[in-house]
């Protein structure tokens, strides 16, 4: 339900990985639809697996050496603690064949997914000082993008503007991803179905599929890493990424419009610094804006706010 107190409607057939019907066009996301999807469920009694037990545990290893990532995972310990939490995060085995999936067909959104992840474990670390609320932020941050898989490749990879019709496929992402971890995971009410859900949503409510005003501190978190690391890193539809500066300040303007969570884009600017600040109040932002934005960037005109897709 969104602020105008009217459910979502799904605009598009919806298929788990063995190719059975999920949902359909047209359904509504009423409460009782979406408990009736949990009941659905075939895999509650899947054992768990462990991330660390998973050929996406050496892929973290190897994308936390990015050289983007340098001053952000090479302090002293860090990169140690970020690999134990994620390493710890254990899953339905069909949630890694969806992994696997998303590996072969659409590797910017794999590689994305686990750097946005272990972006959030940084964030986490020093602003919570309980292990359960850390653990947390990175379970849900590691299924934040799940309904992407679903979206066509060709559209995925699309080196121009999106159509309306293609805009339409990006924008469903996070329903899409809502609905299968509840039909995967057998339960309406958990972390990693909000923050699939909620991951495009801002503070404002200027966000997306609901417009409401986001305040859940982990959405927040997870909501500013997985912009960032989608500024900084390559992307089919444009030619160059956004430099570390111009990223930061994008973080920066729409924090002061009101939309990203100030403590978020203030530890991601204090992790890019050489002189890393005492504690989080003693973070302070510039706005001296000298960041240049790539050139050429043909990301959808309906997503130019974030400037993602």
């Amino acid at each position: 339900m969104n602020e105008t107190g009217t459910y979502l409607t799904i605009k598009h057939d919806i298929h788990d990985i063995h190719g059975n019907r999920v949902a359909k066009a047209g359904d509504v996301l009423t409460e009782g639809y979406l408990h009736l999807l949990a009941d659905s469920c075939r895999f509650k009694k899947e054992v768990k697996k462990l991330v660390s037990e998973t050929t996406m545990f050496s892929d973290l290893k190897e994308f936390l050496n990015y050289k983007n990532y340098q001053f952000i995972f090479d302090p002293e310990g860090v990169k140690d603690e970020v690999l134990k939490v994620i390493g710890g995060i254990s899953l339905q085995p069909i949630l890694f064949e969806e992994f696997d999936l998303m590996k072969e067909r659409d590797f910017y959104t794999y590689r994305h997914v686990i750097l946005t992840t272990a972006l959030t474990v940084r964030m986490a670390l020093d602003i919570y000082s309980n292990a359960n609320e850390i653990f947390n932020a990175a379970e849900a941050a590691f299924t934040h993008d799940f309904g992407k898989i679903r979206v066509p490749l060709h559209v995925m990879q699309k080196t121009n503007f999106l159509t309306v019709a293609e805009n339409d496929f990006i924008s469903e992402h996070s329903t899409v991803g809502y609905l299968l971890l509840i039909y995967y995971q057998g339960t309406v009410d958990s972390l990693n179905n909000k923050v699939a859900f909620e991951h495009h949503e801002k503070i404002d409510g200027s966000g997306y599929p609901r417009g409401i005003k986001e305040s859940h501190p982990i959405v927040e978190i997870v909501t500013t890493s997985d912009i960032y690391d989608a500024l900084i890193s390559e992307r089919p539809y444009r030619k160059e990424s956004y430099t570390i500066r111009a990223a930061i300040d994008h973080l920066t303007k729409e924090m002061d419009d009101g939309k990203l969570n100030e403590t978020t884009v203030c530890l991601l600017a204090s992790y890019n610094r050489r002189k890393k600040s005492s504690s989080i109040e003693n973070i302070s932002l510039s706005r001296n804006f000298r960041g240049t934005p790539p050139a050429e960037n043909f990301y959808s005109p309906v997503k130019k706010k974030s400037g993602t897709r």
